[in-house]
């Protein structure tokens, strides 16, 4: 059976979900009025039939895995994936610079700082003021604006890389076996 990429993500989440969901009871609570033997042979029946699901399920699951990431290789879907990742990381990293304030004009700078040292200090003035400095930004305007371009750049290589990828996980398929698909199949899953 041939699926699309987009369908075996889809897929390995609901066989994650269920062997989250499988129960692995390896003790029992039995009251006077069970008959011990038979309780205890359900609950031996229902471990073991759950570890054979178990079982099926990682098979499943990871023949898929394996399936979308060859699918992955040979469609350049792995590199698209490492590139988006990368542009990420320059958005964030540029965008937290690009809003940041441009630095204070030189001969502000200069009046602020010229300003502090004529001024007449108290010893306990003197204390606060060595505490106290002129406070700037590094960045020119130029400086902003290229980040701001970086950013903007980015996200549109970014949205361009997703679109591919979007239409590359629709396009590609992948072989499921047909253990895979009974497997499947008798979860519930497909």
């Amino acid at each position: 059976m041939k699926i699309s990429l987009r369908k075996a993500n889809a897929l390995q989440a609901a066989v994650n979900e269920s062997i989250k969901n499988l129960e692995f009871n390896q003790n029992i609570i039995l009251n006077e009025f069970q008959d011990p033997a038979k309780e205890l042979e359900v609950a031996s029946k229902k471990f073991a039939a759950n570890i054979n699901r178990r079982f099926a399920l990682f098979h499943a699951l990871y023949d898929i895995r394996k399936s979308v990431s060859n699918a992955n290789t040979d469609k350049g879907i792995s590199e698209t994936l490492a590139d988006i990742a990368h542009l990420e990381k320059d958005i964030v990293f540029f965008g937290n610079f690009s809003k940041t304030a441009v630095s204070v004009d030189l001969a502000v700078i200069n009046g602020k700082l010229e300003k502090m040292r004529n001024r007449a200090d108290t010893a306990a003035d003197a204390y606060y003021h060595d505490q106290q400095g002129v406070n700037t930004s590094i960045f020119t305007h130029g400086e902003l604006a290229g980040f701001a371009t970086i950013v903007k750049t980015a996200k549109k290589q970014k949205q361009k890389l997703q679109d591919e990828l979007l239409e590359l996980n629709i396009r590609t398929d992948v072989e499921l076996s047909e253990t895979v698909v009974s497997t499947l199949t008798a979860e519930g899953i497909l």
